[in-house]
């Protein structure tokens, strides 16, 4: 999880190369990698901030 972030922080993702204030507010633990990219494919098919935001303050990490 923190390669990924500072990667994002870094320049080493094209999708997010632009932003440098990227700040974890949400992350889920799988077993796996494949586990993990369907979850994450769950997610953006929903294609809505405010399921996002729900999914943010059940999961806080603050």
């Amino acid at each position: 999880m923190e390669t990924r972030l500072n990667d994002h922080l870094n320049s080493r993702s094209k999708f997010t190369k632009t932003a440098k204030d990227w700040i974890l507010v949400y992350f889920e633990t799988f077993d796996s990698r494949s586990l993990a990219i369907k979850r994450e494919m769950e997610i953006k098919k929903k294609k809505s901030r405010k399921h996002i935001e729900f999914l943010i303050s059940q999961n806080s990490i603050d």
